[in-house]
């Protein structure tokens, strides 16, 4: 089958955003011919250690754009290869959030082809008022592509309900869980995390800076703890260190560091086979996240499979997977006295929230085969109401 997909930013771009649909298409291009339309393959040739890409059977396009606004794209030229594209696939699948598919979704709907959405999250801007127009345009164009869909896929039940979008909308919607996918743990690698942390404890966090993540709340925590208890424990950060315009937020979150006199590290981008062991490496994973922005935390199941107790805040979603594992406590959001108490919760006790039998249950239900069978069985049966719908035009 030929599937069209659109995303306006795409791996090697690291987010979550980025990181589901690349797995999966990954996984769909050894039995279907998958094109990728994106405004960022420009990153592609910046990493020329991605040899994978050359074993793809992706076909990835670059399309052009003026400029951006925020994290979108201005790009009016975009439109012609969405309407060229569309008539050479079958399936077309949308990656929202995103405001510049609106003409693949009507082009899609005029040309009478299956049209799905993979429904993330909910976009929540800072409040300054070019953001909060923004965001208010933005929420309109995607309640239009996920009206046109004919299938829409998002995470939880529990995120997209708590959204309060339209009811019709349940008639078409199927959840499944983002593909979680580790290497296994290199015993050298965390030998090296090992050798570096000595004999202090790490409270970890791997993701993007930015301000729906809520860090300077974990900040704070860490800050009453080293202040009150003295314990030998540092604050670890990992991955990506900058999101897309957060310039302003990874600033203050550098100044709250300083100020707040805790020992910190960076170890910026690891590589695939560093992950792993990097969750292995800690004591407890925090995810502190404040707004609709996180809709689930990939990085969170990660940790929980690798073994690693997490903290989490209890908002739609990202409440999920603490709910189902047991392996860890759930906070409220913006609130660093009760993940200061969870902190110290789980150090005095954490057999009770990772031990075998919670890690093999936790691997279970994020077993990634289940959220590729259900991709494999979604093209299947989307294909044939495609075929269908083929031959009843062509018949006419």
């Amino acid at each position: 089958m030929k599937v069209l997909f659109f995303s306006s930013y795409f791996y090697p771009h690291i987010s979550g955003l980025t990181i589901y649909p690349y797995r999966i298409f990954k996984h769909l291009s050894k039995n279907h011919k998958i094109t990728v339309l994106t405004f960022n393959n420009s990153l592609k040739i910046a990493h020329p250690e991605l040899a994978e890409w050359k074993n793809l059977k992706l076909k990835i396009i670059s399309l052009p754009f003026l400029f951006k606004i925020s994290k979108g794209f201005y790009a009016p030229l975009a439109k012609f290869y969405f309407f060229k594209y569309c008539l050479k696939n079958d399936v077309i699948i949308l990656n929202l959030p995103n405001g510049e598919g609106l003409f693949l979704a009507l082009f899609a709907k005029l040309f009478h082809k299956k049209l799905i959405s993979i429904f993330h999250c909910q976009v929540t801007l800072s409040h300054s008022l070019i953001n909060q127009l923004i965001n208010s345009f933005l929420k309109i164009i995607i309640n239009i592509q996920l009206h046109l869909s004919d299938h829409i896929i998002t995470n939880t039940q529990d995120y997209f309900e708590n959204l309060h979008l339209s009811p019709t909308f349940g008639k078409k919607i199927s959840y499944v869980f983002p593909p979680i996918q580790l290497e296994k743990v290199n015993s050298d690698e965390l030998k090296q995390f090992l050798k570096v942390k000595g004999g202090k404890i790490w409270i970890g966090y791997l993701g993007r800076i930015s301000s729906e993540k809520g860090i300077e709340y974990l900040i704070e925590a860490m800050r009453t703890i080293v202040a009150e208890i003295h314990l030998p424990i540092e604050l670890i950060f990992a991955g990506q260190s900058l999101a897309i315009h957060e310039e302003k937020y990874f600033q203050l979150i550098k100044q709250q560091l300083i100020k707040s006199k805790i020992i910190y590290r960076f170890f910026n981008k690891l590589k695939d086979n560093q992950i792993s062991a990097f969750y292995k490496s800690l004591d407890i994973f925090v995810l502190p996240s404040i707004n609709t922005t996180e809709s689930f935390g990939m990085a969170q199941v990660e940790a929980i499979i690798s073994g690693t107790p997490v903290i989490a805040t209890d908002l739609p979603g990202i409440r999920i997977p603490l709910n189902l594992s047991k392996m860890g406590i759930i906070v409220k959001p913006k609130n660093s006295s009760q993940i200061k108490s969870a902190i110290l919760k789980i150090l005095k006790n954490k057999q009770k929230y990772s031990n075998k039998q919670l890690i093999n249950n936790a691997k279970q239900i994020f077993d990634v085969q289940k959220t590729f069978n259900f991709y494999d069985a979604t093209l299947i049966s989307t294909g044939a109401v495609a075929t269908s719908l083929a031959q009843q035009s062509n018949d006419l």
